[in-house]
């Protein structure tokens, strides 16, 4: 594993979230969420990793992340028994496809 090809997505990820959603991200209401804090951050780290470095559109971002928030699978799964394994599999899979092909 190179590490430092990690961090240098980890970073990545972290000013894309903070730049495209900022201060909302990783929330339902006003405490950060853990269920949807890795959820989101592991999709964002794939969907860098896999896309070409490019111009970030904001508004898609943003809207991806609305979809997300409102997708009744993904917040039964950052909300309910989210140490379960199904609930795992779920969120993340629900955050990959909303933030695919950004």
């Amino acid at each position: 594993m190179d590490l430092g090809a990690v961090s240098a997505v980890f970073r990545a990820a972290a000013a894309t979230l903070n730049y495209t959603i900022g201060r909302r991200a990783f929330r339902l209401r006003t405490q950060v969420n853990a269920a949807i804090l890795d959820s989101v951050f592991v999709a964002t780290m794939g969907q860098i990793t896999r896309s070409p470095a490019g111009a970030i559109d904001r508004g898609e971002w943003e809207r991806a992340y609305e979809r997300l928030l409102s997708n009744s699978r993904f917040i039964d799964a950052v909300t309910k028994a989210t140490a379960n394994e199904e609930s795992v599999y779920v969120r993340l899979n629900e955050a990959r496809e909303a933030f695919a092909g950004l």
